[in-house]
């Protein structure tokens, strides 16, 4: 018998290394009847079943693990974390929550992967206090900081209840900020729940934090800090604010958002100065766009027929590019996700603003996770 065991037992192995999985589930099936000993064999074919999709195979292969007299306690907690990734990969997350949240009650090498699991399930569902908790407990078993994923889930949790409670909302986001100094997002959304409250000096404190925070998310704050300034009257020094940040850094956005204050304030010919001088020293899609329209706003007849065309053309080809675009996976798209579609990974997706396309952007509202 031992001989036999070994014999499948190897071949199967061969099979592994080979990539040839077919053979190696053969291989294995032929150990299916062995007794306690073969556990090991089990567990690798339940999850060679899981790998190729056939999970009904992979979640009886792990009850018949489970259901054995005698198993060792280590033994049982491996195959439990085991079906748990079966019930997830089927979708059914209630299941897989109960396994994972029992092999996580446990001492021992499964529980930290099993917390990374519970966290994607809580992530679908959207329940983010369970979430958090889980984030926390997380963070006990690894050296790796959580900080900046709790932050997200902070976010996530204020966006949930902004409407019915905005002052809760609020705690949220101050807890964000708490936990990571550095959250970008939660000092955008307080400044835009503090600008729906009209109350503009404080929207205005968080959404200046971002400068410091990180530049490259200065675009973001331009819509309400504009509402800020104007119903405060005090336009002017939204222009300054303006030349400060330029200082510290290009932004497509910014120079547009410029260039309209220096219009509505000081004329055609101011702004149209200032747009030529940046174009020169970087040249944009978006500014030149927004150069014709202010020549075509000053033209008559074929002259601005064909301004009119030319902005058309210019337009096409920037909503052709994705203003946002992981650092990770390198996924782009039009609409901002603080979690990445493609690697799902937190904070990861960045505002492209040399890529013209980033002053076509989506509003905040309509930002989010998926």
């Amino acid at each position: 018998m031992q001989r036999r065991l070994n014999k499948e037992y190897f071949l199967g192995l061969n099979y592994l290394i080979e990539n040839q999985p077919d053979k190696a589930i053969d291989a294995f099936v032929k150990l299916l009847e062995v007794g306690n000993e073969t556990i090991d064999i089990h567990l690798t074919l339940g999850s060679l079943f899981r790998s190729r999709g056939e999970v009904d195979r992979a979640i009886r292969v792990h009850q018949n693990i489970i259901a054995r007299p005698n198993l060792a306690h280590e033994e049982r907690i491996h195959a439990l974390s085991e079906l748990g990734r079966d019930y997830l990969q089927a979708g059914v997350l209630d299941r897989a929550e109960k396994l994972f949240l029992e092999v996580v009650a446990q001492r021992g090498p499964y529980k930290h992967p099993c917390l990374e699991f519970l966290l994607c399930i809580y992530e679908q569902e959207r329940d983010w206090s369970k979430a958090i908790a889980t984030a926390k407990q997380l963070q006990l078993v690894q050296t790796k900081s959580m900080a900046k994923v709790i932050a997200q889930y902070y976010c996530e949790l204020a966006l949930g209840i902004v409407g019915n409670s905005p002052r809760d909302a609020i705690r949220s986001l101050n807890t964000a900020l708490k936990i990571n100094p550095r959250c970008v997002r939660a000092n955008l959304l307080l400044g835009d729940i503090y600008t729906g409250m009209e109350r503009y000096r404080l929207a205005i404190k968080h959404l200046q934090r971002v400068r410091d925070q990180d530049a490259a998310w200065l675009g973001e704050t331009t819509k309400f800090l504009s509402v800020c300034y104007e119903a405060m009257g005090k336009e002017a020094q939204l222009i300054d604010y303006w030349e400060v940040c330029l200082q510290q850094t290009h932004n497509v956005v910014l120079v547009l958002e410029m260039a309209k204050s220096l219009r509505k304030h000081h004329g055609d010919r101011v702004s149209i100065e200032f747009l030529a001088k940046h174009m020169r020293d970087y040249p944009s899609m978006s500014t030149l766009s927004y150069l014709v329209s202010i020549y075509r706003d000053n033209s008559v007849g074929d002259a601005l027929e064909k301004l009119f065309l030319l902005e058309g053309y210019i337009v096409d080809l920037i909503r052709k590019i994705m203003p946002y675009q992981c650092k990770q996976c390198g996924f782009s798209g039009a609409a901002l996700y603080w979690q990445c579609p493609g690697c799902r990974g937190w904070e990861v997706m960045l505002p492209s603003h040399q890529s013209d396309a980033y002053s076509l952007g989506v509003p905040l509202e309509e930002v989010g996770a998926i």
